[in-house]
């Protein structure tokens, strides 16, 4: 069993048990499709208590990425149309224009 393969059964019980999962033809695509792999080039988590909101890159190569790819949030990717995760060394406070989403319920 590979690294990621835990992270996933956890992220689709729990949307599925939320209700934010339930027909077979979603279910299945979302069961399989490993979703680390459309975040290798990392993406931004926002910084806690910043107004306006800043951002700061999460790489692959950091603590926490792997398990932040299968968290059921939507993961920032791009910010001003352009700048990607390893763009940024430390913060960023623009607004984010791409992203990777779970399936939870806004």
């Amino acid at each position: 069993m590979s690294d990621h393969e835990p992270l996933l059964r956890q992220l689709i019980d729990a949307v599925t048990s939320g209700g934010s999962l339930d027909t077979d033809p979603w279910k299945k695509p979302a069961e399989t499709v490993p979703r680390h792999e459309f975040l290798r080039i990392g993406f931004f988590r926002a910084v806690p208590h910043t107004s306006p909101t800043a951002w700061a890159p999460v790489l692959q190569d950091q603590d926490g990425w792997l398990s932040a790819c299968y968290a059921d949030e939507s993961l920032v990717t791009q910010i001003v149309g352009t700048i990607r995760p390893a763009d940024i060394h430390g913060e960023i406070m623009r607004e984010p224009t791409s992203s990777s989403t779970s399936c939870q319920e806004q």
